[in-house]
């Protein structure tokens, strides 16, 4: 939070201004009175005619600069004249200008305002319209590096002088109060989350289908078998398994056969396929019956 003083730096050249200079000192009594006290920051304005002790020398600027405390706020006024030459810059109000905004570049302060009289009185001599040119020039330079704010008049309207700056300093000291205060820490939002991985279940066989399954499949009739009645028959007994165990010697190098070997066993394929053609029909049947039932149940009973 902002507390004690904060410093408000006034342009240097305003001799054209002095109604302006009288109320901004009477806008700063105004919010040491009011908002001041709530906040207890008190505004303090530093104008080079009311603060600079005299000093033969050195140039007036730099015995202005060389006096001139840290300061919050940067506030220009221009009229009709624009100033005398400072150095390089064309006024000590250019240079006091230029200065804040290098500072402001480099730290993010002071907090700059610029304000411009909107329907001043030019004078019709030369130098008097010299200066106003000046203004005019050096406006533009502002409005395209900013927003500046203007000002008909001193006082009496929403857009005199006293009224806009009197609100601008409110705005700008509440602003820089928020600016100053600590920053709370982010409160955790966080909510603490369970994670549930879903384990793929096992595939279950559906009650219809093994009841259906048993209504069709409970008494089948095998051709070719003779049974008594009530006998029972597994079903490894008329079936060969679609899965077979793996062979142990899975991973070893292929032994090539000899060719010798290999006519002998086409040799036997060839008779056994024979004797299958010579087996009664009977057989063949049981052989055929056995294809047939290889979804059925682990166990079967026959009945006649």
């Amino acid at each position: 939070m902002i507390s004690g003083t904060t410093p408000i730096r006034r342009s240097r050249d305003s001799k054209n201004v002095a109604d302006e200079r009288q109320v901004l000192t009477e806008v700063v009594e105004s919010i040491n009175r009011t908002d001041g006290q709530g906040s207890q920051v008190r505004l303090e304005l530093f104008c080079w005619e009311d603060n600079v002790t005299p000093k033969i020398g050195p140039k007036p600027q730099q015995v202005v600069d060389s006096q001139t405390p840290a300061y919050d706020i940067y506030l220009g006024i221009m009229s009709t004249r624009f100033g005398t030459p400072a150095g390089r810059h064309g006024s000590g109000t250019e240079k006091e200008f230029m200065d804040a905004l290098k500072n402001w570049k480099v730290a993010g302060a002071p907090w700059i305002s610029f304000y411009f009289d909107d329907k001043p009185e030019v004078g019709r001599e030369p130098g008097e319209v010299e200066q106003y040119l000046k203004v005019c020039k050096f406006r533009k330079k502002l409005q395209s590096q900013g927003i500046v704010s203007s000002y008909i008049g001193v006082r009496g309207s929403s857009d005199g002088f006293f009224e806009k700056v009197s609100n601008h300093l409110r705005r700008i000291l509440s602003e820089l109060e928020k600016q100053s205060q600590p920053e709370s820490p982010p409160a955790d939002n966080r909510q603490s989350t369970t994670t549930v991985k879903r384990v793929p279940s096992k595939p279950s066989v559906p009650s219809a289908y093994t009841d259906w399954l048993l209504s069709r499949c409970r008494d089948v009739e095998l051709m070719g078998l003779e049974l008594k009645h009530g006998s029972g028959v597994r079903l490894n007994h008329v079936y060969i398994p679609l899965a077979t165990s793996a062979r142990a010697d899975v991973g070893e190098p292929i032994k090539r056969r000899s060719p010798r070997r290999r006519e002998r066993m086409s040799a036997s394929r060839s008779n056994d396929a024979r004797e299958k053609l010579n087996r009664p029909t009977s057989q063949r049947s049981q052989v055929t019956s056995r294809s047939q039932l290889r979804c059925c149940s682990t166990c079967l009973t026959i009945s006649h």
